[in-house]
């Protein structure tokens, strides 16, 4: 069964810095604490929020070309569990166990387009197995914006749901019938 859970920003102490600050290593063991923070609260994550998440906290608002190497070689030391997905990484708590639970969350706390695949096929077979029915993808899509509190359904929504979709049927999580209908 899949859960449905909160979803939860990780609080962090804001630090007014500046880049240099930052790159000059100064604050390397602070960056990844943080980073460990961060995963272990909002994992599984997309790489590009951790290092939001991160960068905020310092009072910073873009990573940019000086800090992306940083951050990159900061979280490559920490072994944090990842996967690649959609050409980006996602690190997730070593403890957690992908596609069993989602979150809804509010467009300020992430976007869909911040929303793991997997994720987003949780949040499908959720739908299928609290309905006990089947759904043609329309109905399934009305469905599944609803329960990621998404009022629109826009381009990014779609590109969730059909990732989503094509991710829980390549993993048997799902199937489609022959009348294209999906069901568990």
């Amino acid at each position: 069964m899949i859960e449905k859970r909160e979803y939860l920003i990780t609080p962090l102490e804001k630090l007014i810095l500046s880049p240099e600050d930052l790159i000059s290593h100064t604050f390397d063991e602070e960056i990844k604490e943080r980073m460990i923070k961060v995963n272990q609260i909002e994992g599984p994550i997309c790489e590009h929020l951790l290092f939001k998440r991160v960068l905020n906290s310092f009072s910073l608002e873009k990573l940019g070309s000086r800090l992306e190497p940083l951050f990159i070689s900061l979280i490559s030391t920490l072994s944090l569990p990842n996967y690649l997905e959609d050409n980006e990484k996602i690190y997730y708590p070593s403890n957690v166990i992908l596609s069993s639970f989602f979150r809804p969350s509010s467009e300020r706390e992430r976007y869909s387009y911040q929303i793991p695949i997997s994720e987003a096929a949780a949040v499908i077979v959720y739908i299928l197995e609290n309905s006990n029915k089947s759904f043609y993808k329309g109905k399934l899509l009305d469905s599944f914006a609803f329960e990621l509190n998404y009022q629109r359904k826009g381009a990014q929504v779609v590109k969730l749901f059909e990732s989503g979709l094509d991710y829980a049927i390549a993993n048997n999580m799902i199937k489609e019938s022959g009348n294209h209908k999906i069901l568990l």
